[in-house]
């Protein structure tokens, strides 16, 4: 019986340190979680400074608002269609002469402003948004500087999420001195050393999923993204011969993308059409053209996102 009882209290003993280690693998797994989205925070807080730098944008259409005076052939036309078609009476003429000058001065005055307010409208207009037309040089530095901010802000609490997962504190110390220098860039307005440490910046987010154990073809995917952004960082000089090393790099990271039959079967379209589009974007290196390259960049971009 004492035997008995004993085996009881052992079994019993197991199962509650199961439930206690199942709910710290939970929390352990719902961290992961969200600081595989706070990564992605990251990814696209880089992404849209990186594409500042260059004035691109991921958008396809530029909405532009603006207050337009109404010309006096439209104001008119607007006039007659208020008009009530009432001539008014003959015998009220002699009534209206009676008013004072400085009352007529005064609602002179008054319709005057009126019409003044009245002919401005809101206006909103979609432009089309092409690469080929940009000015590379007019940088808008009042939207990066917020941006990298921002970014700086959210890197002290994902920071916090790093250690209790165990990341590697070189690795994390490493991610602060290449924020500082990205701030450093920022301020200065320096767009070839912005580019240069915001690309050097990305390249830690790859190294972080790898070493909090998220999904090896999301580590591929980012992998390759920082490749990429590598290449597109020097592409104001498409001589660069290192340009077309990263993109080779990027193709063969992808490619075991690809070849992951299990993780490919599902989104075949999309992992299809970002292999295709990565291809596009080597071959255009050949051209030696920017703008070629920014286009065939976007699009890459566009579809590697989707997945």
């Amino acid at each position: 019986m004492k035997k008995i009882k004993n085996i009881i209290i052992f079994i019993l003993l197991i199962n509650i340190c199961s439930i206690f280690t199942g709910c710290k693998k939970g929390e352990k797994e719902e961290l992961k979680e969200k600081v595989i989205s706070e990564l992605g925070y990251v990814n696209i807080k880089i992404l849209d400074m990186l594409n500042a730098l260059n004035n691109l944008t991921f958008d396809n259409y530029t909405i532009i608002s603006e207050q337009v005076k109404l010309d006096d052939k439209t104001q008119k036309k607007q006039s007659k269609q208020g008009e009530s078609g009432d001539s008014g009476s003959g015998d009220s003429g002699s009534q209206g002469e009676q008013g004072s000058q400085g009352e007529q001065d005064s609602e002179q005055q008054n319709e005057k402003q009126e019409k003044e307010s009245q002919d401005l409208i809101n206006t909103t207009e979609m432009i089309t948004d092409t690469i080929l037309t940009k000015d590379r040089n007019d940088i808008d530095w009042k939207i990066i500087k917020p941006e990298i901010e921002l970014l700086n802000e959210s890197w002290s609490i994902i920071v916090l999420d790093l250690y209790s997962l165990n990341t590697n504190g070189d690795t994390i110390l490493d991610f602060s001195s290449k924020l500082n220098n990205a701030m450093v860039a920022i301020k200065n307005e320096d767009k070839g050393a912005s580019l240069n440490a915001l690309a050097t910046l990305y390249t830690s987010i790859p190294e972080f999923l790898k070493q909090i154990d998220a999904d090896k073809n999301l580590v591929r995917i980012r992998q390759t993204q920082s490749y990429i952004i590598s290449a597109y960082s020097l592409a104001e000089d498409m001589t660069n011969p290192e340009i077309n090393s990263y993109v080779q790099k990027a193709v063969d990271a992808f490619s075991k993308v690809i070849s992951d039959i299990d993780y490919a079967k599902d989104k075949s379209f999309k992992t299809n059409k970002v292999y295709v589009l990565l291809n596009e974007l080597a071959n255009s290196i050949q051209i030696g053209d920017s703008d070629i390259f920014y286009i065939k960049y976007k699009n890459f971009m566009e579809a590697i996102n989707e997945i």
